[in-house]
Formats: C-alpha cells, structure tokens, sequence
C-alpha cells in the first residue's frame, strides 16, 4: 500500500523570504573578493602566485554574486 503525498501549496506562508543576512554576506564577499582581485595586480610578486591569488579571490567574488541571486530567487 503506497500513499503519495499531497501536492505542495502556493501559500504564500509556505515561501521562505529572502534572508538578510545572506544578503549581506553575498555583497560582502562580492565587494571584497572584486577588491583584492582589482588589487593584486599592484602588488609585485611572481606571475604564477599572481594568477592563483586572482583565480582565488575572483572566486570569492563569484561566490557572493551567486549568493545574492540565490537569496532574490527565494
């Protein structure tokens, strides 16, 4: 005997609202990981190391973004 559960509701109490904290954490790793990222190239160190700490921080930067269009989708 299977039972299949009932279809999800469109209540708009059942939706979860975008969290502001995540919010806030997403510009905060866009800001900061596009700044060190626009920033290494002053910096004089080898080019292999340059381009990881870009990979690295471009990265971080990437992922706040992310987060932000995830936390609007919600």
């Amino acid at each position: 005997m299977s039972t299949t559960p009932p279809p999800p509701s469109g209540q708009p109490s059942e939706q979860r609202r975008p969290d502001p904290k995540r919010n806030l954490a997403g510009v905060g790793f866009a800001l900061l990981g596009g700044y060190f990222a626009y920033s290494i190239w002053d910096v004089d160190m080898s080019g292999l190391l340059k381009a990881v700490l870009l990979v690295v921080f471009g990265a971080v930067a990437v992922y706040g973004v992310v987060q932000l269009v995830q936390n609007r989708r919600r």
